[in-house]
């Protein structure tokens, strides 16, 4: 249908800030969030994965993580979640 097909990062930090979820991961990023800051020709596009970042933490208060291609997150017995980011060879 005409409607996204994917949860925008406002509707999940909205939907987790209701439900009082203490921490907040981000994933499956888009394509078109996908830009290099350290490419010049991306310097003047919009569409960063950080602009989806300041998207949530509009209606997110809690921590918020973006997770990378193949990092993994743990909760420990205390509900503290960790990251760990494998290298992934070339």
């Amino acid at each position: 249908g005409p409607a996204p097909m994917h949860s925008s990062a406002q509707a999940v930090a909205q939907y987790a800030e209701r439900a009082h979820i203490r921490q907040l991961v981000l994933t499956h990023f888009s394509a078109r969030y996908h830009r290099s800051a350290l490419c010049p020709k991306d310097a003047d596009r919009t569409g960063s994965v950080g602009e989806l970042a300041e998207e949530a933490q509009r209606y997110y208060t809690a921590p918020l993580y973006l997770a990378n291609d193949f990092d993994h997150f743990s909760l420990d017995n205390e509900g503290k979640l960790h990251r760990s980011s494998l290298r992934v060879p070339s």
